[in-house]
């Protein structure tokens, strides 16, 4: 009766945090499962990722870039 009355928030917040991470382990669990459910139900990177929607120039940018690498090396030349 009692644990199964508390609210899923308050006992994520109850729940100790993983070393050196800023959330408990069920935060991150449920962060990562909602962030790519997110990602998969966005129609502006799935089926509306197309010059209709973007502008060449957009999609030869994303193309062209690698990611974080690229990022770095574009504000960050001296590392």
């Amino acid at each position: 009766e009692g644990i199964e009355k508390c609210d899923v928030l308050v006992g994520d917040l109850y729940e100790r945090k993983l070393k050196g991470c800023a959330i408990s382990e069920t935060s991150f669990v449920v962060f990562v499962l909602m962030a790519s459910r997110r990602l998969d139900a966005d129609p502006f990177l799935n089926e509306l990722f197309d010059e209709e929607h973007y502008t060449v120039f957009g999609l030869d940018y994303i193309d062209k870039n690698s990611g974080l690498r690229d990022l770095l090396q574009r504000h960050y030349p001296d590392i």
